[in-house]
């Protein structure tokens, strides 16, 4: 007998992002579109889960360096020494076709949660200047992410043994203060005493992503029981060849909590009487939308508020 889904009040680095971005967008991602895997849910319902699955050009990126970054790594510590186009060629390119193949053709909507949709395929009349040469750049990025984990980051890693890495739960989560509290850090060790948390990044640096390691430390200790001047991050820019590495402290937990609490805290004053518990969102219309159109026009559920733009959008 399958466990059945409970709509619980959780937190999350992405989830906390997502609302700061928008609180309609929250509200779409994590209660319209609750249940809308479901035939007999209403359709705005799975309209907004099937949206709620949209990827973008950027997102796949992300997903596809992981893939041949965890491919190359399980490569090299097999003793062999793959060069990024094999990487790209055996773990991103099949990942970035199939993708093309199920957005393009449309198949992605009739299984939204196993099948890649792109915003830029499902939203082509809001991209009118994207360059038509962006799946080629796509892989040239993705290979340079490659190359500089072949040549900067597995260096550092080429003393660990899987048997030093920490299996990871999908998804991987801990529990604070009655919270559940998801954190999924993408490749993580212990050795001489020490936790080493590492996390891909495809992207640009950004400052918030200290406060995101900051979680991962979280996890660490609440979870696992490290100590906090055990824990070690980084933070891999893989297209830059860069890494930002931070010290696990009493502090940096604290401010992890700090975080957690007035995010979480904010969030719920979007539920009924502030009750987490309950987790029933206010209306709808209480959620307020970004009043930067820009923002809008990036996001999975552009077509459930575009009702709301006036002329002027």
């Amino acid at each position: 007998m399958s466990k059945k889904l409970t709509h619980s009040f959780s937190w999350s680095y992405s989830a906390a992002m997502e609302f700061e971005v928008c609180r309609r967008k929250r509200y779409w991602s994590k209660y319209a579109a609750w249940g809308g895997w479901s035939p007999q849910a209403a359709e705005e319902s799975r309209t907004a889960y099937r949206l709620s699955k949209l990827d973008s050009r950027h997102t796949l990126m992300g997903r596809a360096t992981e893939e041949a970054v965890r491919w190359a790594l399980r490569q090299y510590q097999a003793g062999q020494a793959p060069t990024a186009d094999e990487a790209y060629t055996a773990a991103a390119r099949p990942l970035l076709n199939k993708a093309w193949q199920d957005s393009k053709s449309g198949a992605w909507q009739q299984d939204p949660k196993r099948r890649i949709g792109l915003h830029e395929h499902y939203y082509a009349a809001l991209h009118p200047q994207l360059d038509p040469d962006w799946p080629a750049k796509l892989r040239d990025y993705i290979l340079r992410c490659i190359q500089n984990f072949i040549t900067t980051v597995w260096p550092r890693l080429a003393h660990v043994t899987p048997t030093d890495e920490v299996a990871l739960d999908a998804p991987e989560s801990f529990t604070w203060q009655g919270c559940t509290i998801y954190a999924v850090p993408d490749y993580v060790y212990g050795l001489d005493g020490e936790w080493h948390i590492h996390d891909w990044k495809a992207g640009r640096p950004h400052p918030s992503h200290l406060k995101q390691l900051g979680v991962y430390a979280l996890w660490a200790h609440e979870k696992k029981g490290a100590a906090p001047d055990a824990i070690r991050l980084y933070a891999e820019y893989l297209h830059e060849g860069q890494v930002a590495m931070e010290p696990g402290s009493p502090a940096l937990l604290e401010q992890a909590r700090a975080f957690i609490q007035e995010s979480a805290t904010d969030m719920a004053d979007y539920l009924e009487d502030g009750d987490p518990q309950r987790n029933k969102p206010r209306p709808r219309e209480e959620w307020d939308m970004t009043p930067d159109r820009a923002v809008c026009r990036r996001c999975n559920f552009h077509q459930l508020c575009a009702p709301e733009f006036t002329d002027s959008d």
